[in-house]
């Protein structure tokens, strides 16, 4: 199990799939949503991770505040689906960022946001909860992700709204007023072989 298992999971054929509906039964209702309140993160302790990182050649530290999932570590006000409001309800970005500056060390994020657009396409193809609208605020628009047969990433790509873009800006400007990182790196995407949806970035940017 990894942190594409609940990508997987609504794959008919894959192995997470096969280990979902063996262990909890269908996916008609039950989903990835499902396991949040057994979440409970009553073993973490910032400190741990901090001792792990402060070694000699280690000066900065970027942890992500929000996977593919869509299931923020951080106290965001743009979305109900936290660690603050669910599960936990603590929030582990903050414990994360006080205990790395704290060592003495820089304190980065790493967003990976963007791919959640399409994290959950393939639910769409199958009877599953990420049909339900109820749910439609955490599994996202799960567009189909379209791969090229000759397997040029260039070549592969999924449709994105200008809500999502936005959504997208917002959520990342979130993250720097509140946790004010040093620095950030962005996962899933290459803008810059996409000259359309590049400008539409700078457009919403401006």
């Amino acid at each position: 199990m990894n942190e594409w298992y609940p990508h997987n999971m609504y794959r008919p054929g894959d192995p997470a799939h096969y280990d979902f509906v063996q262990r909890f039964g269908s996916l008609d209702s039950r989903g990835y949503k499902d396991f949040i309140p057994s979440f409970r993160a009553e073993k973490f302790d910032p400190q741990d991770w901090v001792k792990l990182l402060n070694r000699p050649e280690r000066s900065t530290s970027f942890p992500s505040p929000e996977h593919h999932d869509g299931f923020a570590m951080y106290d965001s006000d743009l979305s109900d689906w936290t660690a603050v409001k669910k599960g936990p309800q603590r929030d582990v970005l903050a414990e994360l960022s006080a205990a790395i500056r704290g060592a003495g060390l820089h304190f980065g994020l790493s967003s990976h946001r963007a791919e959640h657009n399409y994290y959950y396409g393939e639910g769409r193809s199958i009877r599953s909860d990420v049909n339900d609208p109820k749910y439609a605020s955490f599994y996202g628009p799960a567009h189909q992700w379209l791969n090229d047969p000759h397997f040029n990433p260039v070549n592969e790509w999924t449709y994105v709204s200008d809500a999502w873009l936005r959504d997208w800006l917002a959520r990342s400007v979130e993250l720097v007023e509140k946790y004010k990182p040093e620095l950030m790196y962005f996962d899933g995407g290459n803008v810059t072989s996409l000259p359309r949806q590049h400008d539409r970035i700078h457009c919403v940017l401006r």
